[in-house]
C-alpha cells in the first residue's frame, strides 16, 4: 500500500531559508522596537507597524501564522500515512494537528488575550499574572504535555529530542515570558523595556515554530526513506 507519507522534500535549503526568514524579522524587531523611542519618525513609525514582534496582524504575526498552518498540514499528513499503517499512535498525530490548526486560528485572530479582562476582574490578578489567560493556557499546555509523554518516547529517539527541544523553546517564548512581560507591562506601562520582554517573548515562539517545523520535514523525509527501502526489499523478493 502507498503510504501518504511518500513526500519528497529539500529539507536543507527549506531550512535555510526559513531560519534566513526568522533572523531577519527578529532582527527587524530589534531595530524598530528600539529605533522606534529613539528616533521619532514616520518612517520608523510606518516600519514599527509591520515588523514589530509585539504588534498582531503584520509581517510577523503572518511568518508564525503560515508555520502554525502548514505544521497543522504536516500533522495530519503524517497522521493518515500512520493510519494507513493501523500504527498504534495514529491519534496523536491528529490531535496535534488539530492543536497547531487552532494556535494558528488564535495567531491570526489572538483568541486568548480576550480572556484577559474577565480572568482579571473575576480574579484580581495583577504582577506577574496581569496577563490571566496564562493560568488556563498553562494549566491545559501541562496537560497535553503529560498526555504526551507516551508518544514522544515511541518516537525514534532524535526525533523525540527534537520536537522536545522545539515544544521547549515555543512554550518559553509563549507562556513562561508572558511572566516577567506581564509584571514589567503594569508596574512601567508601554515602555521601551516592556516592548524588548515582549520581542524577546515572541523571538522565542519565532525560534520554536521554526525548529518544530523542520523536525517534522525531517521526520516525513526519514519515513519516506524507510517506506521506500521496504518496497525495494518486498520487490527484490
Amino acid at each position: 500500500m502507498e503510504s501518504a507519507l511518500r513526500i519528497s522534500v529539500p529539507a536543507r535549503p527549506i531550512g535555510r531559508v526559513l531560519w534566513s526568514t526568522a533572523a531577519l524579522l527578529i532582527g527587524l524587531g530589534l531595530f524598530t522596537e528600539v529605533a522606534a523611542y529613539v528616533y521619532d519618525t514616520p518612517v520608523l513609525t510606518r516600519l514599527d507597524l509591520f515588523f514589530n514582534l509585539a504588534y498582531e496582524s503584520n509581517v510577523p504575526t503572518w511568518f508564525s501564522f503560515a508555520l502554525l498552518f502548514l505544521s497543522a498540514l504536516l500533522l495530519f499528513a503524517i497522521f493518515r500515512g500512520v493510519r494507513d499503517r493501523s500504527e498504534p499512535l495514529g491519534l496523536y498525530w491528529l490531535g496535534l494537528s488539530i492543536a497547531f490548526f487552532y494556535i494558528s486560528c488564535d495567531e491570526a485572530i489572538v483568541i486568548h488575550e480576550g480572556l484577559n479582562d474577565p480572568l482579571r476582574e473575576s480574579l484580581g490578578t495583577g504582577g506577574v499574572l496581569y496577563y490571566p489567560w496564562v493560568l488556563p493556557v498553562g494549566i491545559a499546555v501541562a496537560a497535553i504535555g503529560l498526555a504526551y509523554l507516551r508518544f514522544l518516547r515511541a518516537l525514534p529517539s532524535p526525533f523525540g529530542r527534537r520536537f522536545m527541544v522545539a515544544g521547549s523553546v515555543y512554550v518559553t517564548g509563549a507562556l513562561l515570558l508572558e511572566f516577567p512581560t506581564a509584571a514589567w507591562y503594569e508596574r512601567y506601562g508601554e515602555d521601551l523595556g516592556s516592548g524588548l520582554w515582549a520581542w524577546l517573548s515572541e523571538s522565542f515562539e519565532i525560534a520554536g515554530l521554526c525548529l518544530f517545523f523542520l523536525a517534522l520535514l525531517a521526520y516525513v523525509g526519514e519515513v519516506r526513506v524507510v517506506d521506500a527501502r521496504s518496497a525495494s526489499a518486498s520487490a527484490s523478493a
